[in-house]
């Protein structure tokens, strides 16, 4: 009996040895995956989709906010409104080609991690913001979307993040607006006097949601402190909200608990010589 039983404890043990050997080598059959890529002193582009494998090289046309963005970005009303989330003038926006080793364009749709390079005077602590634009057509017109990327890092002077690419149709995917991030400025500490101010307009403040209603007010604003009052100067303008057009009816200011306080105009003595009203 017990010689039985050893003999059943080497097989087990054997059976054992053989299954570890088996599972050994199997899992060498698996291969690393491949990652593709192009790149040049300003942008990176990596996907592990071998339908990119193709590209050999990636140039971009780039258009500053100080010097003026490329033209659909200021003409396309769609387009317009991510420009709320610039701080500044410290935008750009790109148009990127991918080509192949025989200088063709290539014809590729599908998700490509970008690195981009943060120009030096921007402040990275602010965070960037970057959309991808969408070309569509309305029967024979052509307008233009754009998409806010949720997620973008920062790495080594790099935003990095995920867009859609496409130039294989004419949903074209190849634009986007890369931006730093607008932040709040703290208003209470500013003593006596008249301030050229940014205006951004959101729906929610947390995610930086921009509101729909955005371009019925222009960016560029002045606030005026006069003792313990406060002024701001805004210019209102005809806004497009869905493709028609759209005039801001009311505003309300948030005062703690009361969010239905209807903003009154009025008249800043103090200021009166600096500003028309």
């Amino acid at each position: 009996m017990k010689r039985a039983g050893s003999m059943i404890r080497k097989t087990i043990s054997a059976m054992t040895a053989v299954a570890i050997a088996a599972s050994v080598n199997i899992s060498g059959v698996f291969a690393a995956d491949t990652t593709y890529s192009v790149s040049n002193d300003t942008i990176v582009l990596k996907t592990q989709d071998a339908a990119f494998s193709a590209a050999d090289s990636v140039s971009i046309d780039v258009k500053t906010a100080a010097e003026g963005f490329h033209d659909y970005v200021l003409e396309q009303a769609n387009v317009q409104p991510f420009t709320t989330r610039m701080y500044g003038k410290h935008g750009v926006s790109v148009e990127i080609s991918v080509k192949d080793s025989a200088g063709e364009a290539l014809a590729y749709k599908g998700n490509l991690e970008v690195s981009y390079k943060i120009p030096d005077s921007w402040d990275q602590s602010h965070g960037i913001a970057v959309a991808y634009l969408t070309t569509g057509y309305i029967g024979t017109l052509k307008l233009m979307s754009y998409s806010a990327i949720s997620s973008v890092e920062i790495k080594d002077g790099y935003a990095v993040f995920t867009m859609p690419f496409n130039s294989e149709t004419s949903e074209d995917q190849t634009k986007l607006l890369i931006q730093e991030d607008v932040v709040a400025a703290d208003v209470n500490a500013l003593s006596d006097g008249v301030y050229q101010v940014g205006i951004s307009m959101f729906k929610d403040l947390q995610t930086k949601a921009i509101s729909m209603a955005v371009n019925t007010m222009n960016s560029d604003a002045m606030y005026i402190v006069d003792g313990d009052k406060r002024y701001l100067k805004l210019h209102f303008n005809k806004g497009v909200v869905l493709n028609l057009p759209a005039f801001l009816n009311k505003i309300y200011a948030v005062d703690g608990e009361d969010s239905n306080k209807i903003l009154t105009p009025g008249i800043c003595r103090k200021a009166r010589r600096f500003l028309q009203f």
